[in-house]
């Protein structure tokens, strides 16, 4: 069996006490969604945040993330929904919101697809 060893160690520049939710592989670098409601954006091979790769409150109490295409690698867009019953497209070229859709009785979003 292989042996594993670390190449690279990062806090994200989180705030101390945040945990990340979720990764996805984007054509702009690694998109993660984290506990104080932001997105990010980062280097895998670093894992240093890209220039004006942070994004705060993408949503209240943000929930999920997603790529926006069938291959990640090809898309420069993604997905983030959460609790305040918003889904936000983020175009990473533009560097914020393309689109931000609300739904009408401020309903959850626990997911975006099944799993």
């Amino acid at each position: 069996m292989k042996e594993l060893r670390q190449v690279a160690s990062s806090d994200l520049s989180l705030p101390s006490d945040s945990y990340v939710y979720k990764l996805v592989h984007t054509r702009a670098g690694l998109a993660a969604i984290s506990s104080d409601d932001s997105l990010r954006i980062f280097e895998p091979s670093t894992l240093h945040p890209l220039p004006d790769g942070i994004f705060p409150s993408v949503n209240e109490s943000v929930t999920c993330l997603e790529s926006f295409a069938e291959s990640a690698e090809a898309s420069p867009v993604v997905v983030t929904a959460g609790r305040d019953g918003r889904v936000r497209l983020w175009d990473l070229r533009l560097e914020r919101a393309a689109l931000d859709i609300a739904s009408r009785r401020s309903q959850s979003f626990g997911t975006l697809k099944p799993c």
